[in-house]
């Protein structure tokens, strides 16, 4: 039997001033829309509305909330107060994400870093420092990818919000998986599952499941990797590739059927993606092809480059396999050109890999060697990634503020304790000191 092993990829947070009304509902309707777009200022009194309508046309329509944001970027650049211009940079950038355009999209993030740290206003900050980490990883900007969410972890820490830290915590437990640094990626993982309990947050578990489904996939990777370099023993590495692919499986149609009541596209395509790539691995093409198909149609409506690509490059693994090659070509080829777009590095020697193994097969061994190399040349950098001494000197500062975070917490429990005691005394004292001139008195009296 022969095993093609499949990457899997993980995919893991809003704006105002109307003379006239605000929205009664917060949702993405024809007449919310031109409310929006008839403003004249945008102040602190209307950025919770148009920040939640931004978010809402998001979820439906990216032209219409990029014109939403370049039309709240030009009310709030010159007003005085600087705060609603820096969230309307931060949510600018989750436009200019979706069409791919991390390295503009950066740009809006450092400018509102800059507002949000001259107003100390720490949780949009943190949220900035999140996103920062987020578009890092896009263009496999590891090195700063991973002090930006760490900074994100320890400024919801000192804040008080452990709900907060899951999104940054999740995204480096998904650094590590690109890294296929498993062990750490699961490490991370089981830190953002204590979050989401904290949280006591639906989405946030059905995220974690997407998660632990992929560290699955990366275990079996794992013995893959081994099986084709202990030929003795390739069998009962093989097995336990199998078994791992099950357990993705497993969790992943559990997953899907929360993601589908949560009515939560972007969770149900990843979950779709994981199967597909479960079962192609496991040469199960008929369920490959079920879950590979749907994914196809609901990438295309719901337009995300990073989705889409992951939607071509199963497909292209799937025909390949099936001895299609030509199909397959078809669909690398496809993939090749929007990750291109995109520009993310990582994603795009995933495709060299795909365009060689297929070429290969078509026995254009000179496009093979092209696209082989094209592939390794980014392994090495990948390599010298993980050597590299940033990403140890970042989490080692994020464990010593995690101890500091807790002792201050615990400080601050001993204090209150010790204030609760200090209370105690103080109303015993007080207590006794009015019980004996009450004594004092009647004794005087009666004595009198």
């Amino acid at each position: 039997m022969k095993y093609t092993f499949l990457f899997l990829f993980f995919s893991t947070l809003s704006f105002g001033q109307s003379e006239e009304r605000k929205p009664s509902k917060l949702e993405a309707t024809p007449e919310n829309f031109e409310w929006l777009m008839s403003l004249k200022t945008i102040g602190q009194d209307d950025i919770e509305s148009v920040s939640s309508l931004f978010s809402a046309y998001r979820k439906i329509n990216k032209d219409s909330s990029l014109l939403i944001a370049e039309r709240a970027m030009r009310l709030t650049e010159k007003e005085p107060d600087e705060y609603p211009h820096a969230r309307v940079l931060y949510h600018y950038s989750f436009s200019l994400s979706d069409f791919g355009k991390y390295d503009a999209a950066e740009k809006q993030l450092i400018k509102g870093k800059k507002i949000a740290a001259k107003l100390n206003h720490q949780p949009l900050l943190a949220s900035i420092f999140n996103r920062l980490g987020y578009v890092d990883i896009k263009r496999d900007r590891y090195e700063t990818a991973i002090q930006h969410l760490i900074n994100a972890i320890e400024i919801w820490g000192q804040l008080g919000k452990p709900e907060k830290q899951f999104a940054p915590t999740y995204q480096i437990s998904g650094l590590y998986y690109n890294l296929s640094m498993i062990p750490k990626a699961e490490e991370y993982l089981n830190k953002a599952a204590e979050f989401a309990e904290a949280a006591d947050s639906d989405k946030h578990r059905l995220t974690v499941n997407g998660g632990r489904a992929n560290i699955f996939g990366g275990l079996a990777s794992k013995y893959f990797k081994k099986s084709k370099l202990d030929l003795d023993n390739s069998e009962i590495f093989l097995d336990s590739m199998r078994y791992f692919l099950r357990k993705s499986i497993d969790v992943s149609i559990q997953s899907l059927e929360v993601a589908k009541k949560m009515n939560s596209k972007r969770s149900e395509i990843n979950t779709l993606l994981t199967l597909t790539s479960a079962y192609n691995t496991l040469e199960e093409f008929e369920e490959a092809l079920k879950y590979g198909k749907a994914a196809e149609v609901l990438t295309k409506d719901y337009g995300d480059p990073n989705l889409i690509n992951r939607s071509k490059y199963n497909m292209a693994y799937l025909y390949n396999l099936m001895g299609v090659p030509k199909q397959a070509l078809n669909y690398a080829l496809e993939g090749l050109k929007v990750v291109e777009e995109a520009g993310s590095d990582r994603l795009i020697a995933n495709a060299h890999d795909m365009l060689s193994d297929i070429y290969s097969e078509m026995n254009d061994y000179k496009e093979a060697i092209y696209h082989l190399k094209r592939y390794q040349s980014y392994q090495q950098k990948i390599a010298d990634i993980e050597n590299n001494k940033v990403l140890a000197d970042a989490e080692a500062k994020y464990q010593t503020t995690e101890k500091e975070i807790l002792n201050q917490q615990k400080d601050i429990l001993e204090l209150e304790n010790s204030n609760d005691k200090i209370s105690t005394q103080r109303n015993y004292l007080m207590g006794g000191g009015l019980i004996t001139g009450l004594i004092g008195f009647f004794g005087f009296r009666l004595n009198k």
